[in-house]
């Protein structure tokens, strides 16, 4: 038979622990979720653009083309085209790089911000890897 102090349950300031962690944990998941959904977003629309273009019509484009292209693909995904200020394209050889190094910023609690930086990198003169 068991003691009446293991059945007594939890004290109210282990309950108000439990509950701070909890909302903690909510509140970190609220802040960074949406950072995250939007580069998985621009991720699928760099990967989409290279589909379109992969091989030799890469090569063909010109940058603006390219930045033009990419503009579109954000606008159908609703994603915020100043990111392209970022946007840098390297043509050395026979390879186009596209690389978008930006930092994604949001509010946390007060004054407390949340910074996080995304990187994609893609070489659109290869062909696209399934």
């Amino acid at each position: 038979m068991k003691t009446v102090k293991l059945q007594r349950g939890s004290s109210m300031w282990e309950t108000c622990l439990y509950i701070t962690v909890f909302l903690f944990i909510v509140t970190v998941a609220l802040k960074l979720g949406p950072l995250y959904i939007d580069d998985m977003n621009i991720g699928s629309a760099i990967e989409s653009m290279h589909a379109d273009i992969a091989g030799k019509d890469a090569l063909e484009l010109s940058s603006t083309d390219i930045k033009n292209r990419l503009s579109k693909n954000f606008q159908v995904s609703m994603i915020k085209t100043e990111m392209l200020k970022d946007l840098e394209i390297d043509r050395t050889g026979w390879k186009v790089l596209l690389k978008l190094n930006y930092d994604a910023r949001n509010t946390f609690i007060g004054n407390v911000d949340v910074i996080v930086h995304f990187i994609h990198e893609v070489d659109l003169a290869e062909p696209v890897k399934k």
